[in-house]
């Protein structure tokens, strides 16, 4: 068994261990319905069906919701075992900021609404521009977050207790400086 395998193993059991010792027990008692229920304005009340499965994602765990006017909606969270613990919230956060940023810097729905034209969205996504590589800023949700950028193998190499980002805090100009980062 080589060590990826046994990273694996280990990534799937905490995953598990965390599902049934906190979000499975949310969801049967309304627990996370109530609470989501908190985000509405209008305080209209949501249920979820805990005969469905919770669906993962690459980083993500999600449970569906359906309220008692028939809208329903997704919850994610960052998936424990799959996220570092200490990137959580920062994950969150600079996802919350890209979002707010492609709803106003493009005509891409957000997910209040079908997403459809997948290969629209690329092309105007494709088109904006950025002056360094890394995380965006953080006004919309005020998480102190770093500007490094936070990839897929960011967060394995973490996991496995590797810290490839240092103390750096800030994004690269360049993709050659970028790139050389992960050399050293």
């Amino acid at each position: 068994m080589d060590y990826n395998q046994r990273y694996e193993i280990l990534q799937e059991a905490q995953r598990r261990l965390w599902i049934s010792k906190e979000l499975a027990p949310c969801r049967a008692n309304e627990a996370l319905a109530t609470w989501v229920s908190t985000f509405r304005q209008d305080g209209l009340k949501c249920t979820t069906d805990s005969s469905e499965r919770f669906l993962l994602g690459g980083f993500n765990i999600g449970q569906k919701l359906t309220f008692t006017n028939g809208e329903t909606w997704l919850v994610r969270f960052a998936q424990r075992g799959v996220v570092h613990e200490t990137l959580a919230y920062e994950k969150i956060a600079t996802e919350v900021e890209m979002l707010k940023m492609i709803k106003e810097k493009t005509s891409i729905p957000v997910p209040q609404r079908p997403c459809l034209g997948w290969p629209d969205f690329q092309l105007q996504l494709y088109q904006l521009d950025f002056d360094t590589i890394g995380s965006l800023p953080t006004p919309h949700t005020s998480i102190k977050a770093p500007k490094r950028p936070l990839t897929l193998k960011t967060h394995e190499l973490l996991q496995q207790g590797v810290n490839t980002l240092g103390n750096r805090d800030e994004g690269f100009e360049s993709t050659i400086e970028y790139f050389k980062h992960g050399l050293n």
